[in-house]
C-alpha cells in the first residue's frame, strides 16, 4: 500500500522523524552511523554522522533532509568490493533503516569499488518524502 501525503507541513513532519531517528537511540555513543556494506555481508566501512545528522526538511513536495556535513572515514574491510547496501544506525548502534548500494546505482551510489585502507567520502545525501 502506497500512501500519499496531502499537507507539505505533516510531509516535513515525516521526513524529520526519520532523518532524526539516526541521532536517537541511548545508551549510545556520540553519533548515529552509516554502515557500507557488501554482499556477504561483508562490512566495508562505518561512517559517522554528524549530531545532528541531517538539517531540517523542507517544507516542500517533496520534502528533503539534506546531511548536515559529509560523511568520510577509512574503509575497514574489503578487496575491489562493491558495495550493496548501507546501514543507518542510531547512537546504540540499532540500525534504523537499511538501503540499496552501487556503483553508479541504487539508493547510495559510490564512484567505485571499496579496499580496507582506503578513504571512502559521501559528500551529499539527501532524505526525501514525496
Amino acid at each position: 500500500m502506497a500512501l500519499a501525503i496531502a499537507d507539505n507541513t505533516r510531509r516535513s513532519e515525516v521526513c524529520n522523524n526519520w532523518v532524526d531517528a539516526v541521532d536517537g537511540g541511548t545508551p549510545g555513543d556520540a553519533t548515529g552511523d552509516l554502515v557500507v556494506r557488501a554482499t556477504g555481508p561483508t562490512t566495508l566501512a562505518t561512517l559517522n554522522f554528524a549530531n545532528p545528522a541531517y538539517n531540517a526538511a523542507s517544507v516542500a513536495s517533496p520534502s528533503v533532509a539534506t546531511l548536515a556535513s559529509a560523511l568520510s572515514g577509512t574503509a575497514s574491510g574489503g578487496s575491489a568490493s562493491t558495495p550493496t547496501d548501507v546501514q543507518f544506525r542510531d547512537r546504540a548502534n540499532t540500525i534504523i533503516y537499511t538501503a540499496t548500494a552501487g556503483i553508479g546505482s541504487g539508493d547510495v551510489n559510490f564512484d567505485g569499488t571499496i579496499t580496507s585502507g582506503q578513504a571512502v567520502s559521501i559528500p551529499t545525501l539527501t532524505f526525501s518524502v514525496a
